[in-house]
This record gives C-alpha cells, structure tokens and sequence, in this order.
C-alpha cells in the first residue's frame, strides 16, 4: 500500500502551484487591503488627497488628473474579484475531494488486498463469435490471478462445425505455447501467442487460413492473447475487437465455484465515500454565498466611508469647501 501513498504524493508539488494561487485568490478578495485608507490618496505616492483644494499631489507634486486618485473602493476591485474568489474557493474544494477520493480507494485496496497476496484468482472466460461460418464457436478462458507473480495458462477453445474442439494453451511464465486436439495430443508447439501459434490452430482445424475474414480473425486474436499474457487483469471482452465479436464473460474462481467477491460490496469506504463528499458540496455551495456577501458587505463598507458627511441648513446647496472653482470661459 506504500506504493500508492507514494503514487498520491507525487502529484502534491504539481498541485502546491494551482492551490497558492486560489488561496491568494481568497485572501485578496475577502480582506481588506493592509495600507487601507478611508480616504482617497494619490496613485504615484499614497497621499492623502482628500479636500485639497488643488489637482497637485502636496507629497510627489504630479497632477492628480494625470497620476490618477486611488479610493478605497478602486483598491478593493483591483485586488480581487468575487467570481476569481469562486474558482479559487472551487478548486481549492476539488482538491479536498481528489484527496478524500484517493486516501477511501487506499482504504478499500487494503481491505482486499490481503486476499490478492493470498492468490487470490478468478478464471474469465469469454466467447468470441465469427462473421463467418466456417467453425462453431471460438473462446478465450484466462486466470485472472491476484498475485500477480505467477500467471496461469492462456487457453483458447475452437470448435468447428461438427463440436470437435481443439485448443491452444498458452504458458506465459515459460512463453510458450502448443496446440492439442480433443484427445490430448500435442499437435504444435510454438512461442508464446503468437501469429503463427494463432494460425497453427485455424489449421488444425481443418479452417482456410487463406480467407480474408479468418486472416483478419488470426492476426486480431493473436494481439488479445499478447495482451492478455502480458497482464493478469485483462478484460478481454472490452477490448477494441474489429473481426471478433466478444459475448459476456464468464467468471469462478479456480476451483470452480462462485468467487468471493465480498471486499468490493458496499463498505463503511463507501458510506464515508458519500457523507464526505455531501459534506463537501454543502461546503462548496455555502462558501460561495460567503463570497458574495463578503464582497457586497466590503464594497459596501468602502463606498460609505468614502463619501462625505451629508450637507445640512444653508449648505445643502453650496458646493464642496476647498474645491477649485471652474474656471469661466
């Protein structure tokens, strides 16, 4: 199981980047900025520029209609947005998930894989028919063992039309391979599934090997027998057949009877599966409506404590004090 904490872990240096980047994302969007001021300042230097009577900053000395006035508000939306703080807060929630996803699959791995240690295995067989009637029925039967050191024999039972069978038996720990017919004998020996092996038993069968369709047949099944050699878990009946079509695959475990397939029934793995990824979107769903109250309350916040005290009696109507009078044409 040291193998898959380790597989989880190497992904995390790939992942720091993306997840900086989203907390940043968070923390400029819902704080307040550190320098805040609750007044306007200067864009060059940060001075405080309100009620000056004139457009020259009294710190740098640069025309503030050229440098630009800063106000808390325009602070606020360079800092962040609210839908930047949704796509941050939402992977930062899609990450907890792949994590929670990875660390129940461990979980469940070691639940059966004392079992697989144990030689766990299952014989699939899966029966494959022709576009062609020239032969009865075609199948494949392998041992998917558990192990995984020792890899059992690779049959393959051809019938023709009268129900006599023969078969080629594949030995992928000794990489080799014989053809016998229904009484036992050995009628060819070869490597290990290969094209030839394939076809050697096409022709002890008495099947024109010269037919397109059954040439086509020969080199396909030879590639699913290299491939299944190769692996104790191939599913040959979800392989890209062309020639061949595969039926529904057969399971039992080497001694013939129903196998134990207790360790992938519904478990506390998949109750914890569930609750934690209910847990999650209540999250996700609740973090986004903190955002964008967050964000209005702020945006709120700023734009009152920006404007000025309400004028009241004969002020009302008077102009701002200390604000340069236009200058008449």
């Amino acid at each position: 199981m040291g193998f898959m904490f380790t597989g989880l872990l190497f992904w995390v240096p790939f992942l720091a980047v993306p997840l900086v980047i989203s907390i940043r994302a968070l923390w400029l969007a819902l704080t307040r900025p550190a320098n805040y001021r609750a007044e306007p300042v200067c864009e060059r230097c940060r001075y405080r520029v309100g009620g000056l009577s004139t457009f020259t900053c009294p710190e740098c000395g640069t025309d503030l209609r050229r440098t630009g006035i800063i106000t808390p508000a325009m602070e606020m939306r360079r800092r962040g947005s609210t839908v930047g703080a949704i796509a941050g807060w939402t992977l930062l929630m899609a990450f907890v998930g792949i994590m929670l996803g990875a660390v129940v699959s461990i979980m469940a791995f070691s639940k059966f894989a004392p079992a697989m240690a144990a030689g766990m295995s299952m014989v699939a067989t899966t029966p494959l028919t022709s576009s062609t009637t020239l032969y009865r029925s075609l199948s494949i039967t392998s041992n998917m063992s558990g192990g995984g050191v020792t890899r059992s024999d690779i049959t393959v039972v051809l019938a023709d039309n009268a129900g006599t069978e023969w078969t080629l038996t594949i030995d992928p720990n000794a990489q080799t391979s014989r053809v016998t017919d229904s009484a036992g004998t050995v009628l060819y020996t070869g490597a290990m599934g290969d094209e030839p092996d394939v076809k050697a038993l096409y022709d002890s069968a008495k099947i024109d090997t010269t037919n397109v369709t059954i040439a086509a047949e020969i080199k396909e099944l030879s590639k699913v027998l290299s491939a299944t050699a190769m692996s104790s878990f191939t599913n040959v009946a979800a392989m890209p057949f062309k020639t061949l079509t595969p039926g529904v695959a057969t399971f039992a475990t080497a001694a013939g009877t129903t196998p134990n397939m207790s360790f992938v029934e519904p478990g506390i793995e998949t109750i914890i599966v569930g609750l934690g990824y209910i847990v999650l979107a209540a999250l996700w769903i609740g973090g986004i409506a903190f955002i964008v109250v967050r964000r209005k309350r702020l945006a709120r916040e700023l734009v009152q404590s920006e404007l000025p005290p309400r004028p009241t009696g004969d002020s009302a109507g008077a102009p701002p004090p200390n604000f340069p009078a236009a200058t008449p044409k």
